[in-house]
């Protein structure tokens, strides 16, 4: 059965596709695979792209996928430019990364968000990491910087366990028919993905990769208290239910573990921001937690007290929130 790679070049304003027979490209595939998503933003993503192009890494060894929903002249021009492969799609996340990763060539699958960059030795990291290694998920450390891309010195906002940008993973751990449903905490995902393969997963100190702080990313942005607590619960109620939905996804009891014990941990956190429920099996958040042990022990002293002081919420939620507007004025600094 003949397999074919398309590439879409953007010329004359339609895309004309260019076929590659699969079997003549079996000698030279490339090790990496780099996928750059971007839905409805496209201010810092051709900046994104010229990160991964200007690599130390040979370019035979990797390849880049640009995944998108909108026309841009300028990028469009630097895709064909470059020979990068483009994918034109409208769609989640999960379906923009399950396109990526099913019209990738590579064994090893970097993720860049669009208003991210990689620093020039990522990929040439990357490919000796995993190269003759049984490594199944390596996640790099980043620094922070802002819209104007300048580092941000005070990094009190840079409390990320995981961010996609960061990410490499084997292919084939990733199960594409569980990525195409995900809508949200793709991070979360490839770190579990990672786990139930039961090989290597890594988490190294070298900073690879340039995280954007800004007003268009996931990050909490505002001068309102009640609307933080607005959008923190949005922001939590969200991974919930999609670590709820997890748990059909995953079957090894390490993962499933993990996976237990966040649920029960996001369940203590809304609790703390107001929500009216109960969050059961409170223990379990101390087994493979993935919080340090100094946040789950803030976060478990928060919960007794609101659990048996009403008063203390306000109290707890007045702290939080003072912490947030500082680690905001630090950021934007």
């Amino acid at each position: 059965m003949d397999v074919y790679i398309y590439t879409k070049f953007w010329a004359q304003s339609k895309y004309i596709f260019i076929s590659k027979s699969y079997s003549s490209l079996m000698a030279g595939l490339p090790y990496i695979s780099v996928i750059i998503t971007a839905h409805s933003r496209r201010k810092y993503l051709l900046n994104a792209i010229k990160s991964a192009v200007n690599q130390t890494l040979d370019k035979e060894y990797y390849e880049i996928i640009v995944v998108k929903n909108f026309n841009d002249d300028l990028v469009d021009d630097f895709i064909n430019k470059n020979h990068i492969k483009s994918i034109f799609m409208n769609g989640t996340i999960g379906e923009f990364l399950y396109s990526g990763v099913t019209n990738s060539l590579g064994q090893v699958i970097s993720f860049l968000d669009d208003d991210d960059m990689f620093f020039d030795n990522k990929l040439e990291f990357i490919y000796k990491k995993f190269k003759g290694q049984n490594i199944a998920y390596y996640h790099n450390d980043h620094i922070t910087i802002n819209e104007n891309g300048e580092p941000i010195r005070d990094n009190k906002i840079d409390n990320i366990i995981f961010n996609l940008s960061s990410i490499s993973v084997m292919k084939n751990v990733i199960n594409t028919e569980n990525l195409i449903r995900i809508t949200s905490n793709t991070d979360d995902f490839m770190y579990l993905s990672a786990l139930e393969s039961h090989k290597i997963a890594l988490k190294g100190k070298e900073r690879l990769t340039q995280y954007r702080f800004h007003h268009s990313t996931s990050v909490i942005i505002t001068d309102d208290i009640k609307k933080f607590i607005q959008l923190k619960l949005e922001f939590l109620d969200t991974k919930l239910n999609q670590f709820k939905s997890f748990r059909n996804m995953f079957t090894s009891e390490e993962t499933l573990s993990l996976i237990d014990s966040t649920i029960t941990y996001l369940e203590m956190d809304m609790y703390i921001f107001g929500v009216k429920q109960k969050a059961g099996h409170i223990f379990r958040i101390f087994k493979n937690t993935p919080e340090s042990f100094s946040q789950l022990f803030r976060l478990f002293t928060a919960y007794i007290l609101v659990r048996l002081y009403s008063k203390s919420r306000n109290i707890i939620l007045g702290q939080l929130w003072d912490a947030y507007k500082k680690s905001i004025e630090n950021g934007s600094a």
